[in-house]
Parts: structure tokens; C-alpha cells; sequence
């Protein structure tokens, strides 16, 4: 939805100040006829920060709009981040949104608060800009999860005190659960994204052999050492 302001009567026109409001895809002429009508633009953002020459961060809370639009025509100041008013969720430059990371801020001569990136040759307006998902948490076999998203747990010996159990639990994530990767790995548990890499992790960590069964095995392609039995049994202890 648009809006245009009249700012000069014309035979026939409505009242001086006049606000008509039309979809974005209307096919009308008032935004070609500056002459009587002005586009209205209501400002959906905050700047909350500015890089003054490209180095220094600086605060911008509680400056007026005149201070900050005085800053920002030196090029070598620039915008940093910028709280959209609407829904008060916060830009800034380097966050990672659904159409890459964020590289520059900045308004347009109609008043409009744009962002661009790296590798996109078109910007997008605040209004609509969404940020990328954030995974929860990256499993051990290097998937990330998402709300809503199946994943395995892993219950390792070390969850039941040294105990042989090794336990797969089949899991989905939820948006109200706070999902502490260093805590779960402490506790004795992993995520895996599939129930195939959790059975593999017991299969190459879980003390499965006897030292008979594994040179068994090596004896067949190679001449063992001595040392190497001797690390065997240190291992074992």
C-alpha cells in the first residue's frame, strides 16, 4: 500500500493535504504528477549505530534525525545497524539474511531504509527484509537443525556413570527449548542427524574387542611390533 499527499488543489481535487492510498501494482499516474501529489513515506526504522570514517562505532540513541542525516553526508560515515519499528527486530551489517550478508545500510533520496549485499546487484527495502533461520545447534556428523527438524541423540556411557549402556533416542526440535551443545556434550550426550551416524559413532568408539580379537585381525596384513601391543594394553587399562 502507497500513499500520496495533495500538495497543490487542482479543478476538481479534494481539500489541500489530501491522503489517497493505493496498492503498490495500481496503475494511476499520481506518482507521475509531482506537481499536485507527493508520495508519503512512513519511516518503519530507527538508526541506532553509525561506523564514523569507516572505524570507529558510535552510539546513535537519543540523537535527533537532524544530527544523525548531518552525519551520514559524509560518505565516510556510514550506517551500522537499524531497528525496524514495526515488529522492533534489529539490522545489522554482517547478519545473514535470506538474501546474503548484509554489507551496507543505507536511505534512499525518497526516505526509504535499504540494505544490499556482497553479491547481490539489487537491494531490498527493510520493510520486507527477513533474516536467514538460525540453526539451533550443528550435529556431530556437521547438519545443521532447525526448528521442527528430526534429529538422533546419542546417550553415551558417560550419561549413566561409566556404565556400558549406549542408547539412540529419535528427537524433534522445538522453537521453546534452548538447545546447549557444550552442556549436552558434558552431560554425556550427542546429536546426530541420522540414526545410520549415531550407530556408527558406537560402532568406532565403543569398546567392543578383546586385544586377541584385534591382533587377530592385524596379524593377517601386518608384522606387529611389540610397542604397538604394549600401547594395546595401555589403552585398555
Amino acid at each position: 500500500m502507497k500513499k500520496y499527499k495533495l500538495i497543490k488543489e487542482y479543478p476538481g481535487s479534494p481539500k489541500l493535504g489530501h491522503i489517497w492510498e493505493t496498492y503498490d501494482n495500481y496503475k494511476g499516474d499520481y506518482h507521475k504528477q509531482t506537481e499536485f501529489w507527493e508520495e508519503v513515506i512512513e519511516k518503519d526504522y530507527e538508526i541506532l549505530s553509525l561506523t564514523i570514517h569507516d572505524s570507529r562505532l558510535s552510539d546513535m540513541k537519543g540523537n535527533s534525525n537532524e544530527y544523525i542525516e548531518a552525519l551520514l553526508k559524509d560518505r565516510l560515515n556510514k550506517i551500522h545497524s537499524v531497528k525496524r519499528l514495526s515488529d522492533g527486530e534489529i539490522f545489522t551489517i554482517g547478519d545473514n539474511c535470506e538474501f546474503g550478508i548484509i554489507t551496507s545500510i543505507f536511505i534512499t533520496k525518497e526516505g526509504y531504509c535499504m540494505t544490499g549485499t556482497a553479491k547481490c546487484s539489487y537491494s531490498c527495502n527493510i520493510v520486507y527484509l527477513k533474516k536467514a533461520k538460525q540453526p539451533l545447534f550443528t550435529t556431530e556428523d556437521g547438519v545443521d537443525i532447525f526448528v521442527g527438524d528430526n534429529y538422533y541423540e546419542l546417550i553415551t556411557p558417560d550419561f549413566y556413570l561409566k556404565s556400558s549402556v549406549w542408547n539412540i533416542l529419535t528427537c524433534k526440535t522445538r522453537d521453546n527449548i534452548n538447545y546447549d551443545q557444550k552442556s549436552n556434550l558434558k552431560n554425556g550426550r550427542m546429536w546426530f542427524s541420522t540414526k545410520e551416524a549415531a550407530e556408527e559413532y558406537i560402532l568406532m568408539n565403543k569398546p567392543n574387542y578383546s586385544l586377541n580379537d584385534i591382533l587377530k585381525v592385524a596379524k593377517d596384513y601386518y608384522i606387529i611390533p611389540n610397542s604397538f601391543i604394549d600401547k594395546l594394553k595401555q589403552l585398555n587399562k
